[in-house]
């Protein structure tokens, strides 16, 4: 069933009101992937520190991470809004690894994307490891990640063999 509207700036109206609602409630509605939970907790025991890198506005952000209930792993939230920069720019990536007290020689950057997370975080100098999600788009650049996994259950193991061989 489809609404037709006869007022262009009514229809731009609900449009604008149903696009509010959705911003407002979809964070609270977190459907992360199978093992990222234990793979968070993995690492935190084996003492990593694991921040939040992302293009977003910090509050909405944070929210989604409570939904999925991964809070309790996370050190540092960074967000293009309190960086006033978006990834895969350098400065965004540079305010993280302050915030983080990190450098980025010793610091890893994984994400889902090529180019806003594999290149953006090689541009400063941090190694890096793409998400190849089972439900993910083509990838978004050319570009060549330290290793890619699809299953968060291995990837501690992964990361650990991968800087092991540093």
């Amino acid at each position: 069933m489809g609404l037709a509207f006869s007022n262009a700036r009514v229809a731009k109206e609900l449009a604008s009101q149903c696009e509010g609602v959705l911003k407002e409630r979809l964070p609270d509605f977190g459907e992360g992937y199978e093992g990222v939970h234990e793979a968070f907790a993995t690492l935190v025991d084996r003492g990593h520190r694991l921040h939040i890198l992302t293009n977003g506005v910090l509050a909405p952000q944070q929210r989604k991470i409570a939904a999925l209930g991964l809070t309790e792993h996370i050190d540092v939230f960074m967000t293009s809004d309190v960086a006033k920069s978006y990834k895969p720019a350098p400065d965004i990536f540079r305010a993280a690894l302050v915030a983080a007290g990190a450098q980025a020689e010793s610091s890893w950057m994984i994400g889902d994307s090529v180019l806003r997370d594999v290149l953006g975080g090689q541009g400063v100098g941090m190694r890096t490891a793409w998400f190849r999600a089972p439900d993910a788009l083509p990838p978004d650049a050319e570009g060549r990640a330290d290793f890619e996994f699809s299953d968060w259950k291995g990837f501690p193991e992964q990361l650990k063999a991968a800087m092991d061989r540093s």
